[in-house]
């Protein structure tokens, strides 16, 4: 019995490990949908290819690493790199060393930025600063990015974030047609029905930082996170990779915020008071709706350049006269059987 127990905790134990290295492992998942990718060539100022040069991508928010060599014809690859701001460093013996700052990566960018090296000592250094052509050429695809300043600036209902899917040229809110998500059996705030380019209008597929983000019974989107902790997401309209299963529409792609090397958050609070509103026209008081939407973000380092932490929260406060009942009773005369007063308004 006592060797069984041992094996027993021995296997509860690693279970536990691997489940700890998945939740606080300090570099993303390589999950295509949250990711970007860079390539391009290395040449020398004849634009000859360099081979064997020394490439880094280096994350300025979170300290996080990528290397690799250039191939025999100067070629590089990043397959998949978390979002955000990079610096790009290449060297080569008997050449300066190249530094680029300034380059912003976005979700689902293929991005492709050739380096020109110049005759020196690696030593040296040629800085430029500047972000790179951001225009997916590697793929067909179809979309549009909605990054932080959109849902930071542009007005938002509720503060509902997937409003803004219907940014996309041809996207359009079917929520309301015929009866609606509600008596389709969507229980879930926000969900809607987004017809793309005339497809199903339930044919979206939603991932939430790579995972799925759909009800499964109506196949139309969960809740997004607040806009405090979006930092963009992508809509894929057309063109969509076999990756995508579960897409007629198109593809809506979230990632959230993460922690950085620094600190950084911030606090919130909207207010909808009928004190601040002017009374309707045809109505004899004013609307009684008193909501607050608060909340604030968290985000920083645990271990310098290797784990991080982002928290977000949102609370939701709705108080409102309750709504009058109006019923409809039969009269004395219907009681008894006698409907010819209803009967005469058909005359």
């Amino acid at each position: 019995m006592a060797n069984i127990n041992w094996v027993a905790r021995r296997r509860l134990l690693l279970s536990f490990l691997i489940v700890s290295a998945a939740l606080f492992r300090p570099v993303p998942f390589a999950a295509q949908y949250t990711t970007a990718s860079l390539s391009g060539t290395v040449v020398d100022p004849s634009g000859a290819a360099v081979s064997g040069a020394t490439v880094t991508m280096q994350s300025t928010e979170t300290g996080f690493t990528r290397t690799t060599r250039s191939g025999s014809g100067g070629n590089y690859l990043f397959p998949v790199l978390p979002i955000g701001e990079y610096t790009l460093k290449v060297s080569k013996s008997r050449f300066k060393t190249y530094v680029q700052e300034g380059i912003v990566l976005t979700v689902n960018l293929s991005a492709s930025q050739t380096v020109t090296l110049q005759t020196g000592r690696q030593s040296q250094e040629t800085t430029v600063t500047g972000n790179i052509l951001g225009v997916t050429t590697s793929s067909a695809a179809v979309g549009l990015l909605v990054n932080q300043k959109n849902i930071v600036d542009l007005p938002l209902n509720g503060r509902a974030t997937e409003a803004l899917v219907f940014l996309v040229p041809g996207a359009e809110n079917a929520t309301n047609n015929h009866c609606g998500v509600g008596c389709e059996g969507g229980v879930y705030p926000t969900e809607q029905y987004a017809d793309v380019n005339g497809g199903a209008p339930n044919g979206a597929n939603y991932q939430l930082d790579g995972a799925d983000n759909n009800d499964t019974y109506m196949n139309t989107n969960l809740p997004f996170p607040n806009p405090d902790a979006v930092q963009e997401f992508y809509v894929q309209s057309g063109d969509m990779s076999a990756e995508y299963g579960n897409a007629v529409s198109g593809v809506v792609n979230i990632v959230t915020k993460s922690g950085t090397k620094q600190f950084h958050g911030d606090g919130f609070e909207f207010v909808r008071n009928y004190l601040f509103d002017s009374r309707s026209f045809f109505a004899p008081t004013r609307d009684s709706l008193k909501q607050n939407q608060f909340g604030g973000t968290l985000g920083g380092p645990i271990r310098k350049d290797q784990l991080f932490f982002f928290g977000s929260y949102q609370g939701t406060r709705t108080r409102t006269a309750p709504n009058g009942q109006i019923a409809t009773v039969p009269t004395v005369a219907e009681r008894r059987g006698d409907f010819s007063v209803l009967c005469g308004e058909f005359d």
